[in-house]
Order: C-alpha cells, then structure tokens, then sequence
C-alpha cells in the first residue's frame, strides 16, 4: 500500500514538472511573437512598439514584465503563472526574454 502511495505521489510530482516545462515553451513562443511584432512596429516608436508587444502578449495569457525598445530592435520579458497547483508554491511564475529587429 505504501509502495503504491509513494509511486502515485512520484507520478504526480513528474507530471507537475511536465506541465512547467510545457508551460515555459509556451511563455518563449509568447516572448518571440511579442518581440517581433514589437520590432515590426518600431517604425512607429518606442512606445508604440512596447504598447504592441504587450498587446500580443496579452492575447497569450502572459504579462509583459519590461520592454526596451531602440531604433532598431525590441527586447521583452514575459511571464505567466505557474498553473500547476502542486509546483505553485516551489515555482510561481516562469518567464521568458526575447530579443527582435532589423
């Protein structure tokens, strides 16, 4: 019985870290697309190039954590909370950085 409660309670703990790392792919991808659509619209301005980052990012259920943006490129922090209930505690948030431009 107890082999069997230690087993079940390994599985949970490794399917917890499965979803976190799924997650964090998922925040990159989110981070990418914000900083490119970011740099595509640096022709527009700084703040016209964050305000548009943030808005993709937004659509990807994270939060924009910072954004510079230069003549020539946009960098972006992105993140999202943990959905995990378990890893929550250990692991609260993931996040992501990406650069784009020209």
């Amino acid at each position: 019985m107890s082999a069997c409660l230690a087993l079940l309670s390994v599985t949970c703990f490794l399917a917890s870290i499965g979803q976190i790392l799924l997650q964090q792919q998922a925040v990159e991808a989110t981070a990418d697309l914000s900083a490119i659509a970011g740099a595509g619209d640096l022709i527009e301005g700084a703040e016209s190039a964050c305000g548009t980052a943030r808005r993709v990012a937004t659509l990807n259920h994270s939060q924009m954590l910072a954004c510079r943006s230069k003549t020539a490129d946009a960098f972006v922090v992105v993140g999202q909370e943990v959905h995990s209930s378990v890893m929550h505690r250990i692991i609260p948030f993931v996040t992501a950085t990406s650069r784009a431009g020209y």
